[in-house]
């Protein structure tokens, strides 16, 4: 049985190798063969994901390993997975080749090459007796030795399931915690485990052991997350409900190192940067924040750079840099999506990639899902993995992703008050996607840096431990981007008269019943003033309008008194008739009485009594138990 599982995820054992072949005699080599025979170890070799010259480096669960290079691509690899069910949360193998998907009763195996349709290799029951009580609010994969063998599942119940891919089965189930457990984290030098949970504690676990071997009183209000640090595996940090984050070394589970007041509510994620110095978290308050998490530093400190989003921060990833092992830890950018149940009662359903450097604007935005993300994680550099509740797993191809500033106007201008046309112009810069594009964090002082560096080692074979790991941007300032605008302001005289305008400003009559201090005007007066003060102004079209606008409004007085005449005259018919002032009121105006009708005499045969009831069809009273079917004026 547990064979079979084995041989489904993993593949048939290889075959022995074939007995060596006899050396052929040396021949002349082309220098192609040269070129490709010395490029051969890069190229074929995969990058690793520790970094060369960083030994203590350790993979992150955020973002699985990238694949070989493959050849160049002419299109997004984006990929859609229709799972049948809601999905609440996923996780990536530390070979970054499979994701195991988490719904409410089972989990899902899939195994996920380029851009070729995900593959299902396995589901993996809930127990029975656990169906229908709870729900699987976070999955993960372990990462280090025997531990890729096991995945953990948090419950909302508080308990905590372990299951062996290789059996298809819960191998064991840990109890302890008395509330829901929010999230899970597997050591990255170990078969240890860290589970936060709502009842404001923090467990270790040992896979070899039955019980937790150490509980974390935080003396605050409930977890929300937790995260190794990948630099030190003895280190993680914690995010609460209060909004706070806290540094712990698991060796002292009695006090935490450092802790910071980080957010105005509750803290949801948090991610270390690759460096291991530098977190970032983000919150229900809308903000991202970049921290400076070293243990020497001032509690009090501020943020190093903050992001202000329009939803509540869910999840918040740094982007890895998979490209350059010597670079890893040189990012800058950070994915985040909303929370799923954001308290301001609308759904966002997008991604947003963000870069320290232009924080104002999201580089990248990814608007797939129709519902809010309930995870998501970084394969490589290019390639992100998300989930919903609306059934769907996506591969989004994040080069190709939209470009929220390739839709903003680069151009745009404006009139002043006083006629000065202002104008900024920006040249849009052309769209190179020659088989996807590669993301890079360098401004020109970081390509005069590297070059610096580059030149200094030419000499050398062996480079220093410091050149093959360099420091991470976050501990200087960023250069922040700034567009290349050009700007303009014109003024133009003959369109704007400003010793008119000073003099039409002190003249003109706007106080008619002379509150000011002023006599008292009419409105007929006032407009034939201001008609005169433009005229001596030499705005003689302003003097014109002026004058337009005094002959309609005493246009519309004539007309108002003829209107007036008409109604008293009316009123006066009236009275002569007898009618009261209500009646006058009432009647309509100058509605004349309608003369007395002269007497008549009924004919013969209106005299005789009508004994026949005239029959009307039903749909005249209704047919309920007020319609004319159900009256008794007949019987009476």
């Amino acid at each position: 049985m547990a064979e079979g599982h084995f041989t489904t995820l993993h593949g048939p054992p290889p075959n022995p190798p074939p007995p060596p072949q006899p050396v052929p005699p040396p021949a002349p080599v082309p220098r192609k063969n040269v070129i490709a025979r010395l490029a051969h170890p890069f190229i074929s070799r995969p990058p690793s994901s520790n970094g060369a010259g960083t030994p203590n480096h350790y993979p992150s669960t955020n973002s699985a390993p990238a694949p070989p290079l493959a050849t160049v691509r002419t299109g997004p690899r984006n990929i859609t997975y229709e799972a049948g069910i809601s999905i609440f949360a996923l996780s990536a193998h530390a070979d970054g080749d499979k994701v195991v998907l988490a719904g409410r009763e089972h989990l899902r195996i899939l195994k996920i090459l380029d851009d070729h349709e995900p593959e299902e290799l396995a589901v993996l029951r809930l127990p029975g007796e656990q169906k229908k009580q709870v729900l699987q609010h976070d999955v993960k994969w372990g990462v280090y030795g025997k531990a890729k063998n096991y995945i953990a599942t948090a419950a909302t119940n508080g308990n905590i399931c372990l299951y062996d891919v290789n059996t298809g089965r819960v191998e064991r189930t840990l109890r302890e915690h008395q509330r829901q457990v929010h999230r899970l984290d597997w050591n990255p030098a170990g078969e240890i485990l860290l589970s936060a949970s709502h009842d404001g504690t923090i467990k270790l676990w040992d896979t070899r052991e039955r019980r937790s071997r150490t509980t974390f009183v935080c003396k605050a209000e409930a977890v929300r997350d937790i995260q190794w640090n990948r630099t030190d595996a003895l280190v993680f940090a914690a995010a609460f409900d209060s909004g706070i984050i806290q540094r712990w070394d698991y060796r002292n589970p009695a006090i935490y190192q450092k802790k910071i007041n980080a957010h105005n509510g509750p803290v949801y994620s948090l991610d270390w940067h690759p460096d291991g110095k530098h977190l970032a978290t983000g919150g229900r308050d809308r903000v991202v924040k970049v921290w400076d998490f070293q243990q020497d530093v001032d509690p009090r400190n501020k943020p190093k750079h903050t992001i202000w989003t329009a939803s509540s921060v869910g999840k918040t990833l740094w982007r890895p840099v998979t490209s350059s092992a010597n670079r890893a830890n040189q990012t800058t950018e950070i994915a985040t999506c909303a929370l799923a149940t954001d308290y301001s009662y609308r759904t966002d359903n997008r991604i947003l990639v963000w870069d320290l450097k232009r924080p104002y604007l999201p580089a990248r935005k990814a608007e797939a899902h129709e519902g809010t993300p309930t995870g998501m994680l970084w394969r490589d550099e290019d390639l992100l993995w998300s989930c919903s509740k609306d059934t769907l797993f996506m591969q989004h191809d994040i080069p190709y992703a939209v470009e929220p500033v390739k839709r903003l106007t680069m151009n745009t201008f404006d009139w002043s008050p006083e006629s000065e046309l202002t104008f900024a112009i920006l040249k849009r810069s052309k769209n190179r996607r020659n088989g996807g594009s590669k993301v890079t964090f360098d401004t020109e002082d970081d390509l005069v840096r590297d070059d610096r560096r580059r030149h200094s080692h030419s000499g050398s074979f062996k480079p220093t431990k410091t050149s093959m790991k360099p420091d991470s941007p976050l501990d200087s300032p960023l250069s922040i981007y700034r567009p290349n605008q050009v700007t303009a302001k014109l003024e133009i005289p003959q369109l704007f008269d400003k010793a008119a305008f000073r003099y039409l400003a002190t003249h003109y009559i706007i106080d008619l019943d002379g509150e000011c201090g002023g006599r008292k005007y009419t409105l007929s007066q006032a407009l034939e003033l201001n008609a005169r003060y433009a005229w001596k102004a030499q705005q003689y079209r302003t003097a014109q309008s002026w004058k337009m606008l005094r002959l309609g409004v005493e246009a519309l007085q004539r007309e108002e008194k003829k209107l007036g005449a008409t109604t008293s005259q009316g009123l006066v018919a009236r009275r002569a008739l007898g009618l009261s002032g209500t009646d006058v009121i009432q009647s309509g105006g100058v509605t004349p009485v309608a003369c007395p009708s002269p007497p008549t005499t009924l004919s013969q045969k209106q005299q005789q009594p009508v004994e026949e009831n005239v029959n009307l069809p039903p749909a005249q009273f209704g047919h309920g138990p007020s319609s004319s079917t159900a009256s008794t004026d007949g019987d009476e």
